[in-house]
C-alpha cells in the first residue's frame, strides 16, 4: 500500500513538473514576441528597420541564457572566459547583446533595456537587422538574453 501511494505521489510531481516546464516554455515563447513587438515599434518611430527573428540566434542566446542562470555569473563574459559574441554561430559584420535578470515580465524587460544607455543604443542600432532570444529561470531568476546581428 505505501508503495502505490508513493508512486502516485511520485506520478503526480512528474505531471505537474513536466505541465509546469511546458507552460514556461510557451510562457517565454510568447515573452519573445512580445519584446520584438516592442524593439520594433520603437525602432519605427524613429524609421528603423524592424528586426526579424533569426532561428540561429534563438538558439544562441538560448545557451547564453542557460549558462547564465548555471553559473550565476550575470556578465558579457561567458564562462569559459571569453567575451559573449563568441556564441554567435552565424555570418555577421556587427553584433551585440543585451541582457536582462528579474520576474520575466517582457515590458519590464524592455523598459529596463530602454532606460540603460548602452541597451537601447543596441535596439535602436539601424545597422542591426537580426535578432534572437533566449530565457532561462534559476531560483526564482529569471534571465533574458538579446542577441543582435547586421
Amino acid at each position: 500500500m505505501k508503495k502505490s501511494v508513493s508512486a502516485i505521489i511520485f506520478a503526480i510531481i512528474i505531471m505537474v513538473f513536466t505541465f509546469s516546464a511546458c507552460s514556461k516554455e510557451y510562457n517565454r515563447e510568447e515573452s519573445a514576441q512580445k519584446l520584438l513587438t516592442l524593439c520594433n515599434e520603437t525602432r519605427a518611430n524613429e524609421n528603423l528597420t524592424e528586426l526579424t527573428i533569426n532561428e540561429k540566434l534563438n538558439e544562441n542566446a538560448q545557451e547564453r541564457a542557460d549558462e547564465i542562470a548555471e553559473s550565476g555569473e550575470f556578465s558579457h563574459i561567458r564562462p569559459d572566459g571569453s567575451g559573449c559574441l563568441t556564441v554567435i554561430k552565424t555570418d555577421y559584420i556587427y553584433a551585440g547583446e543585451n541582457l536582462a535578470k528579474g520576474d520575466g515580465n517582457a515590458e519590464n524587460i524592455f523598459k529596463e533595456w530602454m532606460a540603460s544607455t548602452s541597451h537601447k543604443e543596441n535596439i535602436m542600432n539601424g545597422a542591426y537587422t537580426q535578432t534572437g532570444f533566449g530565457c532561462a529561470q534559476k531560483d526564482g531568476t529569471v534571465y533574458w538574453v538579446q542577441l543582435f546581428v547586421g
